[in-house]
């Protein structure tokens, strides 16, 4: 039997790593694992030894930074000590230069030279660059009177050839996804695993026909909404939510075995004064964070009510959290001069549903965890060794991207 994942501190956790490449992976209690490359192709885990081919597409980044002068216009030289460095990070606290910049590792390979970036997010004039009154503000495409200082994004492409038991999905490209946390004993017989994501236009999808022994599915489907959706999150009993791109949140009603897309979307209030990013439903819960790395628990979460009543503050520093099937709750967080540290929610009871604290594991260069498979081992008899050996301890993916469980 394997040991606890409640009980057991996450210092004296093993992780196993897995071959492959991955940008984020995503698992569930039935087996089924799925994972997105930088270049947000899919791919579904097919549990075997064989090696299959994998490659992966990521794009680097350098910022150009100016401010205006007076007599001379938008230039590097005119800057005030405060300023960014002329070529930076997106955060502008790191001075780059396009000659010194490595690939992530010597796996990747260049594979195109430097260029300017017009798909940068907010969009850009036909130079590519962005403008705005000061650093650091939001920037907007179209130069105004008041704007002080621009910027604009350079990019160059690398390329990772490699393998691992992973079987891409299709072509088409998904920005985001989410597997059914509900372990399999507990929906009806013969039931598909529901399993939602969202593309990089931002329309929603339910994938039908995945199964333990189809992991893959069938077919996608389009789930209509109002406006574009960044985030998705298939909780217990068939509870979807979701976030859109201008930081709302949403419900999707009546999602059931028989009806797998639902009929309409509820909208719930996000934080007040803030913007989601990202959601997380476990059985009963609902976790938040928020596009400044604030951490939320949603109050009153009811099979009656699914909508729940409010949201509470729990933290700050979370970069993503993943809730499991027991409403068990691991981040990665930002803490003690860390960036990037595994962590797991403890305290949580009925009379403390937001938790007392954190139990920290792995420290540094973490970007994703899902525990959306993690569930005991007595609790699941009936389920095969070897899937569990998988899903047990969850999946995270390391600055390397590596897929670990």
């Amino acid at each position: 039997m394997l040991p606890s994942i409640e009980t057991t501190l996450c210092k004296q956790m093993f992780w196993h790593r897995l071959d492959g490449h991955l940008h984020m992976v995503e698992s569930s209690n039935a087996g089924v694992v799925w994972g997105l490359g930088y270049n947000n192709t899919a791919w579904f885990f097919t549990g075997s030894e064989e090696q299959l081919k994998m490659t992966d597409v990521r794009e680097i980044y350098i910022y150009e930074n100016q401010r205006w002068n007076p007599l001379t216009g938008y230039s590097h030289n005119y800057r005030i000590p405060t300023d960014r460095p002329s070529w930076s990070d997106r955060s502008g606290r790191q001075e780059l230069a396009k000659e010194t910049i490595k690939t992530p590792s010597i796996h990747w390979q260049w594979i195109s030279e430097w260029g300017i970036d017009y798909s940068t997010p907010g969009g850009t004039d036909d130079m590519g660059w962005q403008y705005a009154p000061d650093f650091p503000r939001i920037f907007h495409k179209k130069k105004c009177m008041s704007d002080y200082v621009r910027r604009r994004r350079w990019v160059r492409k690398c390329k990772l050839i490699t393998s691992g038991p992973w079987k891409e999905v299709g072509t088409l490209p998904l920005l985001g996804l989410s597997l059914q946390v509900d372990p399999p004993q507990w929906l009806p017989k013969n039931s598909c695993i529901a399993l939602w994501a969202v593309d990089l236009n931002g329309n929603v999808l339910c994938r039908l026909g995945v199964t333990k022994d189809c992991p893959q599915g069938a077919s996608w489907v389009h789930v209509p909404a109002d406006q574009p959706f960044s985030c998705i999150s298939v909780g217990g009993s068939y509870r979807v939510w979701g976030v859109a791109k201008d930081g709302s949140t949403f419900l999707r009603n009546e999602v059931m075995p028989d009806e797998p897309t639902g009929t309409c979307w509820f909208q719930v209030a996000p934080p007040s004064g803030h913007k989601a990013n990202y959601v997380s439903v476990g059985q009963t819960s609902v976790w938040l964070v928020d596009t400044l790395g604030n951490l939320y628990f949603r109050k009153d979460v009811m099979p009656i009510f699914p909508e729940g009543t409010a949201w509470l503050y729990v933290c700050a520093g979370i970069r993503h959290v993943s809730v499991g099937p027991l409403d068990q709750v691991w981040a990665i967080a930002d803490m003690e001069n860390v960036t990037g540290a595994i962590c797991r929610r403890v305290g949580i009871t009925s009379e403390t549903p937001r938790g007392t604290g954190w139990d920290v594991g792995i420290r540094g260069g973490w970007s994703y965890i899902s525990v959306r498979g993690c569930i005991d081992a007595d609790i699941t008899d009936d389920i095969m060794e070897s899937d569990a050996q998988v899903t047990s301890r969850g999946l995270l993916s390391n600055e390397c991207n590596q897929a670990v469980c």
